[in-house]
């Protein structure tokens, strides 16, 4: 079963669009989408998501 189904979200779509993301998006992928925010908190740490902080996390380093 794809994982797409299982998701909370706020962000509301058209079924016909659902269909189209869930027909083209592993259920690995779906997965790691899910878990990427709280992993993103984790790596945060309580600091802000501004700029330079998320340029780190993209560029996988500490810049604070």
């Amino acid at each position: 079963m794809n994982q797409l189904s299982k998701m909370d979200s706020s962000l509301r779509i058209a079924g016909g669009t659902a269909d189209l993301i869930r027909a083209s998006v592993s259920d690995n992928t779906l997965k790691t989408y899910r878990h990427a925010p709280t992993k993103l908190e984790g790596w945060l740490n309580g600091r802000g998501r501004d700029d330079l902080v998320l340029a780190g996390v993209v560029q996988g380093v500490n810049l604070l």
